[in-house]
């Protein structure tokens, strides 16, 4: 490490700098944030007449250099500088200083932003909440900045910590897997565990990411209470009364027999976070019920949109457990949204303002092939003139989007768009000018599409109101540099440009291009443009199930994934989700909310600026025009895609944990019986590689049923010597049929006609003398001794001093 004496600091004046700048000739990108264990790259352009030589350093505190790279760039080229940072002693301060090489000369510097992560670490566990006795099984996801999997030259442990931080157990060193270690532990029934929250943690290069379970005694609800809103998936205020449907079954789809509570809640005195109860409604009904409230009591008027909640309490006629459920809808003004994506509400007078409007439905679905009347309004500088206003009908494309070019003047100083569809207007754009002083040089651009495919080829189109030949781009994601290479020159100086580049998949996550010229005289203009991409249905990951034909219950799951990939796979119960309480699967959203700036960029701050709008700062012998007052701000946010397809399960019961490695782009079958006779069981997968990084399947349902089937209802925990009553419940879908059924551990028999479509209800009597599982058996078995079905579940025997109460459910555990 080498270190020098202070030397003044240059800072640049980013408006209204105009010295001479006869001797301009660099421009450096340089990102505003640091990260170890990462390549920080600057792009470098150089727009002098020959190849120049350029050191950029990185300088702590104390003036120390601790890194160090050298790179020549061509005249009027582009070149990345890239150092490799690896490990920095200790965080903070920190600047990046350019040098000429061949002058040994500082010419110009700027602070960077010290964040001390780096990787993207995900994790999976296949459940998210645990009994004693149970064995956690999860995934630990290592990727490196460039979202592929971490491989070599990282030093990397996980741990389990229970309550209060205390250390439970470690892996370290671990071996990663195409960036994946998989681990166990069991929860012995023979030890007092802490009942709580627990936590994962990965450590990384010193970097600390962590995942939260529960350790606690629960139970999957015996049946499934679902409310939806009819016929529509939405309220509208102009309907006089709320309709709802409500369904209440066992896991194998039959009705059950039960009493509803049925509570609706709205805004108290237009308080958000106050609820009153203003409608209630008790019945009796098997399987599904139809309940209407009026409206209203809960939206008034159509002034505003309302927030309505709907409590709902079932109870099970046979065996008196109770089930509740809350659902949240809103009472919309109206059936359709109108919006702009990418709306900045400013302009450039003389150039065409060009937006593009979505139409969809309330439900998010896209109106395609759809007339819509779009009104704009132009005010130009004599007030005294009456406004154009212009009134044009399009037709919504595929995907219910239209695109508008709104032709503006010099003298233009306002424009107001609305957009009418069935009678209702909606209010689009106010803009003002971009700049108070109508002679600053700008640049404009926009994509040809709305929306690209992940490795697409995406254009832009660049206009301006001054004439030049060159223009260089970068793109960014994330704070990242992902493409660098960008230099489009033209064989004459031009007022319309055009520049193309491929996409990639890292960019898929939140990508803009900064584009900028630099004139002769060193005056830069430059501007931003966002890229919407939109998911892929294509995958290098793809799940199928079929049946084998051999067992009713057996199922063949084929995955086929490409060549040096780590493949997880997870089922479950779906029922799952109605008790648990963290999402612990891996999934785009959770992929997406990783990648997430821990600083983000508020780009109406730096509408102005186009290069901190992307998170870089401009070093640069060159000067940004004064645009002088900037009274305006953005005041839309982007709109992005929100079609993620996910199933909802939070898995805790698991069917399925496997996984496994591919040498080669393969198809890999494996034969699996289900876990029981009867329900639905959600199967899903992810591979990690070198090529494609994290990729996820799209999930797969199973729905199992039998003719006869039995379910248990037991407790899920007891004290040592107490008697506890429970339920084995034999349901019969098929004609009437003669059953034995045999229940242990206390060997009682019972033979009964079972009729067709009955549900019959047999106690259970638990009791255990000592520590530890109470296993409960269930057999049944046709007039000819066949089994025709078998239920087996385990109880937690605990003494007195560490008993907690189990929640007031029953579970139903299948055996294979």
């Amino acid at each position: 490490m080498k270190s020098r004496s202070a030397l003044p600091l240059l800072f640049m004046v980013w408006f209204g700098f105009a010295a001479d700048c006869t001797g301009q000739s660099y421009a450096v990108i340089a990102p505003r944030t640091l990260r170890p264990h990462s390549a920080y790259d600057a792009v470098v352009v150089n727009v002098a007449n020959e190849t120049q030589h350029f050191r950029c350093e990185l300088v702590d505190g104390e003036n120390h250099v601790v890194r160090s790279t050298s790179i020549s760039v061509p005249s009027n080229g582009m070149e990345k500088a890239s150092l490799n940072i690896g490990q920095l002693d200790r965080p903070g301060n920190y600047r990046l200083e350019l040098w000429d090489e061949d002058k040994n000369v500082r010419l110009n510097g700027t602070s960077l932003e010290y964040f001390g992560r780096s990787y993207t670490v995900l994790f999976q566990t296949d459940k998210s909440i645990y009994n004693p006795g149970n064995t956690i099984r999860f995934r630990v996801v290592f990727l490196s900045p460039d979202l592929l999997p971490v491989v070599t030259g990282v030093n990397c442990s996980v741990s389990i910590t229970g309550l209060d931080g205390i250390e439970i157990i470690r892996w370290s060193p671990v071996t990663l897997q195409s960036g994946v270690f998989e681990g166990s532990f069991a929860l012995h029934s023979d030890r007092q565990w802490p009942f709580g929250m627990w936590v994962i943690n990965a450590l990384i290069n010193g970097q600390v990411h962590k995942e939260k379970f529960y350790v606690e005694k629960y139970s999957v609800p015996p049946f499934i209470v679902d409310l939806q809103s009819t016929p529509n998936s939405y309220f509208f205020c102009g309907q006089k009364e709320m309709v709802l449907k409500l369904t209440a079954s066992y896991v194998a789809g039959d009705p059950l027999q039960g009493n509803a509570t049925v509570v609706v809640r709205a805004n108290y005195n237009n308080y958000p976070s106050q609820t009153k109860e203003v409608q209630r409604k008790q019945f009796g009904f098997t399987g599904t019920a139809r309940v209407a409230f009026p409206l209203q009591p809960v939206a008034p008027d159509c002034q505003e949109e309302r927030t309505v909640w709907f409590d709902v309490m079932v109870r099970d006629r046979v065996t008196g457990v109770t089930e509740n459920v809350t659902r949240t809808f809103t009472v919309h003004q109206t059936l359709f949204t109108m919006e702009v994506l990418d709306g900045a509400d400013t302009f450039h007078p003389g150039l065409a303002m060009q937006l593009k409007v979505r139409l969809a439905s309330i439900d998010g679905k896209p109106l395609n092939r759809t007339s819509v009347a779009i009104v704009y309004t132009l005010q130009e500088e004599n007030h005294e003139a009456e406004p154009v206003v212009s009134r044009v009908r399009y037709i919504t494309n595929s995907r219910g989007i239209v695109r508008l070019f709104i032709n503006t003047t010099l003298d233009t100083v306002a424009v107001n768009v609305d957009g009418i569809y069935l009678n209702h207007t909606f209010s689009l754009v106010a803009a003002d000018p971009m700049y108070e002083n109508s002679s600053i040089d700008y640049l404009t651009a926009h994509t040809d599409r709305a929306f690209y495919m992940p490795q697409q080829e995406v254009t832009v189109f660049v206009r301006s109101n001054f004439m030049f030949q060159r223009l260089f781009y970068v793109c960014f994601c994330r704070g990242w540099i992902v493409c660098h290479d960008g230099v489009v020159e033209s064989k004459g100086a031009q007022k319309q440009h055009r520049l193309t580049f491929q996409a990639t998949p890292l960019m898929v996550h939140h990508t803009k291009v900064l584009i900028f010229t630099i004139q002769p005289d060193g005056r830069i203009s430059s501007t931003a443009v966002r890229v919407h991409f939109r998911p892929s249905s294509r995958s290098a990951l793809n799940l199928t199930t079929s049946a084998t034909g051999r067992d009713p219950h057996e199922y063949r799951i084929s995955v086929s994934a490409p060549a040096d990939a780590f493949v997880g796979l997870l089922g479950v119960d779906v029922r799952a989700k109605l008790v648990s309480p963290t999402e612990n699967d891996l999934t785009p959203k959770k992929l997406e909310k990783a990648l997430q700036s821990p600083k983000p960029i508020y780009e109406g701050l730096f509408l102005y600026n186009s290069f901190r709008s992307v998170g870089a700062e401009l070093l640069t012998d060159g000067y940004i025009q004064d645009v002088g007052s900037v009274p305006h701000s953005l005041a839309r946010n982007d709109i992005s895609p929100t079609e993620e397809s996910t199933d909802g399960s939070h898995f805790p019961d698991t069917w399925l944990w496997e996984s496994f490695r591919t040498t080669t782009s393969q198809n890999v079958t494996i034969d699996k019986r289900l876990p029981g006779t009867i329900g639905a069981y959600s199967l899903t997968a992810f591979s990690v590689d070198p090529t494609n990084g994290l990729q996820f399947s799209k999930p797969v349902q199973i729905q199992s049923t039998k003719r006869v089937f039995a379910q248990l209802r037991v407790p899920a925990a007891m004290i040592v010597g107490e008697k506890s009553i429970g339920y084995c419940l034999v349901h019969n879908y098929g004609p009437q049929i003669t059953i034995t059924v045999d229940v242990r551990p206390r060997m009682r028999n019972f033979t009964f006609l079972l009729g067709e479509g009955a549900t019959e209800s047999l106690p259970v009597e638990l009791q255990m003398d000592h520590v530890g599982i109470l296993q409960v058996e269930v057999i049944v078995r046709d007039t000819s001794g066949d089994v025709i079905d078998s239920v087996k579940q385990s109880v937690t025997v605990h003494p007195v001093e560490n008993y907690q109460q189990a929640v007031d459910a029953y579970r139903a555990e299948f055996s294979k």
